[in-house]
């Protein structure tokens, strides 16, 4: 049916939030700029043909497939999904012989640490770095697992959306469980490979395999206990297991319940997505209480009480538990048993300012607790009060702390700014989409400005800034010996703004990454922009997009980013610049994803 019969799926307030979602969601780059102008406007055959004409089809297919889920129209995302394989399928051509592309390295010189390969069946390709096209046929698919145990670089392997038979599984799995095969994460996601998981299991026990994902693989009952069966074998390592939307009946819960007690490596176990019930919750929960129980990190999206009791017993680091519905009876419990972890995610849970104390209360006992995620909940400045007199305090141990859309104002800023002066530990901070305005800013600048102030990343993402608190933020750039990421994305900063950043720019500093997407930049700032970059030769991350510079300035900012006293090394926007720079990635993905868990509340 293809994606514009998707969309004709959709209500007419569907399409809308549909439409909207799209412009606001991070996508790859596309080979010029997508019209977000013609979004608003376009009906469901103009926006497929905007999606096929500026995305390849793969990618158009996952952005509709992932906004559909945001929109938690489950049903539509499973049938766009197996339209997805059909269509792109349908594209492949029908005969080929094995071809080798231009003259470049071989395999073995090729320093591969990952490979994505596109969803394939029986008589489809697979395009492996660019470099060489293969037929999944009989020897022509053995060829490719045979590269997975010939290139000593290779480390995970992406087969989402696959549909494999038994024999081709039975082909991939021996070339897995060669010793000269490195892989150690396998990525199933979606795929279609029951008929041959049996060969899977008999990998996990003979080889180094760390981390496995089946999300949205359906396991049957004795599929499970298969699987528990070969993690529970002391020669297996796996260390994280996926089975997300995998429609895991009780009896596979009881079954993973036994196999928690007895692992040894288990670490890491994900379970969303699944319809269990509280007799299953409870069957895991006496599980994690156990203390060989090796488990540090349990993702679900069930909240009981249960599941709170069980955490005050264990020894998880890191739960995660969306609870989507907001407090309830049992929102004491869940406070002191969550925040007994590190780190810890309690975003979205109705938490109001008088359950701050309970939260004060916790951090001042427990200096363990590093990692602290509030997103989402109205802690006002009633709140932020209670939270920061336990966060100026000497032993509490926090480091990153997440406050987005928290309902902090200026005064709220206010207590911050007085706990940042006691606090020792703190190094991330992020208090995006929160009305702080410029005053709340000034407030803040005036103690990161201090030398005892050891704040590196600080995230500002729509915090109804201008120009007027520019001045403070290029002190506070200048001036700070910590900082080194500053995100400033969605504030209304414009070109005099931008201008009064770049004097801090050309000083001396310690910013690495700055982001300035959608802030109201246009060609008459580019001057100072440009000046300032040309200089610099500190900043490696640079996030420019949704700004309207022109051709005028982006020539500007090319020749600047082209000097070779710049050390860029991700900018978003501006794809003109891939020519003079090759080593410079151009994208939205201005973050590095190698970094120390930056999005680890995501996990």
């Amino acid at each position: 049916y293809g994606l514009q019969w998707c969309f004709r799926q959709l209500h007419k307030e569907e399409f809308q939030i549909f439409k909207a979602l799209l412009k606001e969601s991070a996508s790859e780059p596309a080979a010029c700029s997508f019209p977000l102008v013609e979004v608003d406007n376009a009906d469901s055959e103009q926006l497929t043909s905007l999606l096929h004409e500026h995305y390849k089809e793969s990618f158009a297919w996952k952005l509709s497939i992932d906004i559909f889920e945001k929109m938690s129209l489950s049903a539509l995302s499973e049938m766009a999904r197996d339209e997805m394989k059909k269509y792109l399928l349908a594209e492949i051509p029908e005969h080929s012989t094995p071809t080798k592309t231009d003259q470049g390295p071989s395999m073995e010189e090729v320093p591969l640490v990952h490979v994505k390969i596109h969803p394939v069946e029986a008589n489809a390709y697979f395009l492996l770095q660019h470099s060489l096209k293969i037929k999944t046929y009989d020897e022509h698919w053995e060829h490719l697992c045979s590269v997975l145990s010939t290139h000593p670089n290779l480390r995970q392997l992406d087969l989402s959306g696959s549909i494999l038979s038994e024999e081709a599984m039975k082909t991939l799995c021996i070339k897995l469980r060669q010793p000269t095969c490195k892989i150690q994460n396998l990525i199933f996601t979606g795929a279609q490979i029951t008929p041959g998981l049996r060969h899977l299991w008999l990998t996990l026990i003979n080889r180094n395999i760390k981390y496995l994902d089946l999300e949205s693989t359906h396991l049957k009952d004795r599929d499970v206990m298969m699987a528990c069966e070969a993690v529970k074998h002391p020669n297996c390592l796996l260390e994280s297991l996926r089975l997300d939307h995998c429609e895991l009946t009780h009896t596979c819960c009881q079954v993973i319940a036994q196999m928690l007690v007895t692992s040894i490596s288990l670490k890491s176990l994900s379970l969303a997505g699944n319809k269990v019930t509280d007799r299953s919750i409870k069957s895991l929960c006496d599980a994690l209480k156990v203390t060989q129980c090796t488990l540090q990190k349990l993702i679900h999206d069930v909240t009981s009480p249960d599941i709170c009791q069980g955490v005050s017993a264990m020894g998880v680091t890191f739960l995660s538990l969306p609870c989507k519905g907001g407090r309830d009876g049992n929102l004491r419990i869940d406070i002191i048993a969550f925040l007994g972890l590190s780190p810890c995610r309690l975003g979205n849970c109705g938490l109001t300012a008088t359950d701050c104390q309970d939260l004060a209360s916790a951090l001042t006992k427990n200096q363990s607790l590093t990692h602290l995620y509030l997103s989402g909940n109205s802690l006002g400045s009633e709140g932020m009060n209670l939270l920061c007199r336990a966060v100026k305090l000497p032993n509490c141990g926090l480091q990153r702390l997440i406050l987005n859309a928290c309902n902090l104002d200026v005064a709220g800023c206010g207590f911050l700014a007085f706990a940042l002066m006691g606090n020792r530990h703190l190094t991330h901070l992020s208090l995006s989409m929160n009305p702080l305005e410029d005053d709340g800013m000034n407030l803040l600048c005036e103690v990161m400005m201090e030398p005892s102030c050891l704040l590196q990343d600080l995230e500002l993402v729509k915090c109804r800034l201008t120009a007027a608190c520019c001045k403070n933020l290029s002190y506070v750039i200048t001036r700070s010996q910590h900082l080194k990421s500053l995100d400033l994305a969605a504030n209304a900063l414009g070109d005099h703004g931008i201008a009064a950043l770049c004097e801090g720019l050309k000083q001396k500093n310690s910013l690495r990454r700055l982001g300035l997407e959608t802030c109201g930049l246009t060609s008459n700032g580019c001057e100072a922009l440009s000046s300032a970059l040309s200089c610099n030769q500190h900043l490696t991350s640079l996030n420019l997009m949704q700004n309207n510079f022109g051709p005028r300035g982006m020539t500007k900012l090319c020749l600047a980013f082209a000097q070779p006293t710049s050390n860029l090394q991700t900018i978003g926007l501006l794809e003109e610049l891939e020519r003079l720079k090759p080593h410079i990635v151009i994208g939205d993905g201005w973050y590095s994803f190698a970094e120390d868990d930056r999005y680890w509340w995501k996990s």
